[in-house]
């Protein structure tokens, strides 16, 4: 679990690092910050990502005796709102854009909130969890 967590950490900063060089490599002009962050993941890569983050998520709220569990909440909500901040740039001009902003907003949240609360009442974790889950569910149901 904790490599799976590294090597998603490494694979993005990685990913980030070389979009921005192959960028600023084009035609001797600055790319555009947009252009610079934009994730060479599909969007299915993306939305797949966050589905197992959220997953974790709920497997670790399921159970208390988990190891390192605060850690490992704080470390999948992380990733989780970063794959939604990574999504953004591939869903302008789509119809469920604002969803998807809510949906980023519910992910940033959670990881705020997974840095600060005691594990051991993770009642505010569990119910953040749930939002960012329906989030999910009421886009996808919308639009597909």
């Amino acid at each position: 679990m904790v490599r799976r967590v590294v090597l998603t950490v490494v694979l993005l900063g990685g990913c980030v690092w070389c979009v921005t060089l192959v960028a600023r490599a084009g035609n001797g002009r600055a790319a555009s910050a947009e252009t610079a962050t934009r994730s060479p993941a599909s969007l299915r890569s993306l939305m797949n990502g966050q589905a197992q983050h959220l997953e974790t998520i709920g497997a670790l709220l399921a159970d208390p005796n988990a190891e390192d569990r605060a850690k490992r909440l704080v470390i999948e909500a992380e990733l989780l709102a970063e794959l939604a901040r990574a999504s953004g740039p591939l869903l302008k001009g789509i119809d469920h854009h604002d969803r998807a902003l809510e949906h980023r907003a519910a992910t940033r949240e959670l990881a705020v909130e997974a840095r600060r609360t005691d594990p051991s009442d993770p009642g505010r974790i569990a119910a953040l969890h749930q939002k960012v889950a329906a989030s999910c569910t009421g886009c996808h149901a919308k639009c597909r």
